[in-house]
């Protein structure tokens, strides 16, 4: 019983290195010795379409559309298309407005559709050589569309993944927390890139070329990662400009990102299990990104929790019925394991409690948010077993 408990808490300690140190230190390797980097040209101008699900965007969609408006871009070549969800505010009312002064935005209302279905739907309708999903709350600075563009002259690039950067600077566990993590992905993004393909799209800003992804059969599936893994199957590759730096305002917070994690987790485990090239890591080697950076991290809490169980049980022995602790005869590295998790778990409900009755602990605002983000994270993953995915979509703002 005792080697049965050592094989799976080593196994448990390999699942947690190998998802956060190995996979990076790996992809880092591959992409210094063996990367190819991408072919690009700012003389290159084809046409572009944005596409653009809204739904009760009245705060934002003014700025987003005045975005547009700004663009240093030959203004011939550009087109918006905007498919409002249902909007019960003055969304469609703005975007009239934009109508009347500029002819390149178009308007499509549909009956609570979902976001996925409708950006699909819009970007069959355009003959643009690219395409651009967006959201309506970003900020594009003028001269990002054409550093997205350049890279496309790389015929080997299907994909290009755009460096999302928040303007909201509020000293907050969710904003401070989100930031860093930005920072941590935008390495490997551009590791798996340099490489071969990313597998971790920036859903409000995905630049991609007409024919390079094929059609979605399941509009409740992720519409970024659909296409994170069709344009590799067609043989091209989603790569990361990080030149292209585009502005997210939503507003963030602990609460909000753990909902919004939850979200991600399950349309993230139930797209990867759908489709062949990913249902298995052994069957591409976009299959093989996608568990080991996204499915197996995503549910990292499992070998996390097993981790300080099993080290616990290990520390113990069972005497006339008596638990003891320590049992300073067992391995020294259990002790240890075990002690460093109850410390972290005890640590991580202290921050959590001075959090709610806004008492800042700054040096453990990062342990709580990744902690938080984690488990949110295995709870959308759990979830996705039984929903197969989200069908509608609501606008995550505060």
């Amino acid at each position: 019983m005792t080697l049965l408990i050592q094989i799976l808490l080593y196994v448990s300690i390999f699942w947690l290195i190998y998802v956060y140190f190995l996979y990076p230190i790996l992809l880092s390797f591959l992409s210094k010795f063996f990367g190819t980097k991408v072919k690009r040209d700012f003389n290159y101008k084809p046409k572009v379409s944005f596409v653009m699900a809204a739904h009760n965007e009245e705060q934002l969609i003014r700025g987003r559309l005045q975005c547009y408006i700004d663009l240093n871009y030959p203004k011939e070549l550009l087109s918006f298309y905007i498919g409002s969800d249902y909007s019960t505010d003055k969304t469609d009312e703005i975007i009239e407005e934009f109508q009347k002064i500029n002819s390149s935005i178009f308007l499509k209302k549909f009956q609570r559709t979902g976001k996925t279905k409708i950006v699909y739907e819009l970007a069959q309708e355009t003959d643009s050589e690219i395409i651009i999903f967006t959201d309506a709350d970003i900020l594009m600075p003028p001269d990002s569309l054409n550093s997205i563009v350049s890279s496309f002259t790389d015929p080997t690039v299907g994909g290009i993944v755009t460096n999302i950067l928040y303007s909201d600077n509020a000293e907050n566990i969710g904003n401070k927390g989100e930031k860093k993590f930005l920072q941590i992905e935008t390495n490997l993004r551009s590791n798996e890139a340099n490489f071969y393909s990313t597998v971790a799209p920036t859903g409000p800003c995905f630049a991609v070329r007409k024919g390079s992804y094929y059609p979605m059969d399941d509009y409740r599936l992720s519409d970024d990662l659909h296409l994170t893994i069709s344009i590799p199957d067609n043989g091209f590759r989603v790569c990361f400009d990080r030149e292209a730096k585009i502005y997210e305002i939503n507003k963030r917070s602990l609460e909000s990102e753990f909902k919004r994690r939850i979200r991600v987790g399950e349309q993230a485990m139930s797209t990867i299990l759908s489709y062949k090239s990913t249902k298995y890591p052994w069957r591409s080697w976009i299959g093989f990104q996608m568990w080991s950076h996204r499915l197996l991290r995503n549910i990292s809490i499992i070998p996390a929790i097993t981790t300080i169980v099993l080290s616990v049980i290990l520390c113990y022995k069972l005497d006339n019925d008596l638990l003891t602790f320590p049992n300073f005869d067992s391995n020294i590295i259990f002790w240890l394991i075990a002690n460093l998790g109850l410390i972290s778990i005890s640590l991580i409900i202290i921050t959590f409690l001075f959090h709610k009755i806004n008492i800042k602990i700054p040096f453990l605002h990062y342990l709580l948010f990744f902690s938080a983000m984690v488990l949110a994270l295995n709870i959308g993953s759990m979830k996705s077993l039984r929903s197969g995915g989200l069908a509608s979509w609501n606008t995550p703002r505060l």
